[in-house]
């Protein structure tokens, strides 16, 4: 029976290829929709309220992602379950907390590590494009930050 030792060696590794890509792929696939919707957002409606300043590199910002969610999806627990799992498995995010209020996840990356990130390379979108810029209002910040809005400078590009 030493013919199906290569067979199951082979499905293994097309089942441990297959275990590494697929979540890779989702993670691409949501940065690039994300990507794409904001990008077309900025063309259609020009943000009011640049963003500026830049990093500090004091990790304020993976310790205490927040993820906002539309009303019409928060209002199902099997929903707010799934976006839940999504940035857990797919971002190794921990949930800190949920504001019921602004309908608000709070996460924390597990890839910080002594407040600089131990994937920078290869960072997910939703941390490469953060701060995101707001299009019809105001933003907050974390305090220490580096990032601000100038509030009476608005763009008119």
């Amino acid at each position: 029976m030493t013919p199906a030792i290569p067979y199951i060696r082979y499905f293994r590794s097309i089942i441990i290829f297959i275990v590494l890509l697929v979540p890779r792929l989702f993670i691409f696939i949501d940065g690039l929709f994300s990507y794409l919707t904001h990008t077309l957002l900025q063309k259609v409606f020009p943000p009011q309220f640049p963003v500026k300043g830049s990093c500090k590199q004091r990790g304020v910002c993976c310790r205490n992602v927040a993820i906002q969610i539309s009303a019409d999806l928060w209002r199902f627990k099997v929903l707010r379950y799934l976006a839940i799992k999504w940035y857990s498995v797919l971002y190794n995010f921990n949930l800190k907390g949920i504001d019921l209020d602004t309908k608000t996840m709070l996460f924390r990356c597990n890839y910080l590590q002594n407040n600089l990130c131990s994937i920078h390379w290869r960072r997910p979108f939703i941390c490469r494009r953060y701060p995101q810029t707001s299009f019809f209002s105001t933003r907050r910040f974390l305090p220490g930050c580096g990032y601000y809005q100038d509030k009476g400078n608005h763009s008119t590009t």
